[in-house]
């Protein structure tokens, strides 16, 4: 039978001098009490620890240590059993494996309410706000257009602004199924249709139609 000195249970030792659960205890001598402790990463929550997700690795919410629930995470404990944790989403902390967090639980604002990357952004800092990537193809928050180049003079800026004189229709994620037509006097006079191969654009003409059409190169022009 134990005896730590005192009859006082949660510290190893049971009022009845019985090992608890999560600790492990050592004989005395005859002029020492026993002495009891836990052991950190034996999944089993005992005594002074904060988690413990049985095992000694740091960045999976429960601290190396098991003196700590880490940032950006939270932790379910149950009395003598394993802790479980999990990433929260919406903190502006970015870990596990979360894409992104910007502080919100908002979609379409480059960062999902799950915390995954949304199509068209980056999202190069935890907590700050996502930015759209013009001149890659996908048209995404305040872009009005985005046709896979950074150029001006070809309907949609530098800036994937819509520029004077031109229409755009037809926007779609990936770049694709975007139309073009050039303005004139309200009409639209470009009768051309465009088929791409990667970033560069080939020019077959289509007098049926009255815009510029970008589609994805299949191996025979587009109609």
């Amino acid at each position: 039978m134990l005896q730590d000195g005192n009859t006082v249970s949660n510290d190893g030792c049971s009022s009845l001098c019985a090992t608890e659960c999560g600790y492990l205890c050592s004989w005395g001598g005859s002029d020492s009490a026993d002495t009891c402790h836990t052991t950190c990463g034996d999944g089993l929550l005992a005594g002074h620890e904060a988690c413990d997700d049985a095992n000694t690795l740091n960045g999976d919410g429960c601290s190396a240590d098991c003196s700590n629930v880490e940032t950006g995470w939270t932790c379910t404990n149950t009395p003598c059993g394993q802790t479980l944790c999990m990433s929260v989403c919406g903190d502006g902390v970015r870990v596990d494996d979360e894409q992104c967090d910007d502080s919100g639980l908002a979609n379409r604002d480059g960062c999902s309410s799950t915390c995954t990357l949304e199509c068209g952004y980056n999202c190069k800092s935890e907590g700050a706000d996502c930015r759209t990537t013009c001149g890659v193809g996908t048209v995404a928050g305040n872009e009005t257009c985005d046709d896979d180049n950074e150029n001006d003079g070809d309907g949609c800026n530098s800036s994937c602004s819509i520029e004077r004189g031109w229409g755009c229709d037809g926007n779609v994620v990936g770049g694709d199924g975007l139309s073009l037509s050039k303005r004139s006097g309200g009409r639209r006079v470009v009768s051309t249709t465009v088929t791409r191969i990667s970033k560069d654009y080939y020019f077959h003409k289509n007098n049926k139609s009255a815009v510029v059409r970008f589609s994805l190169y299949t191996g025979a022009k587009t109609v």
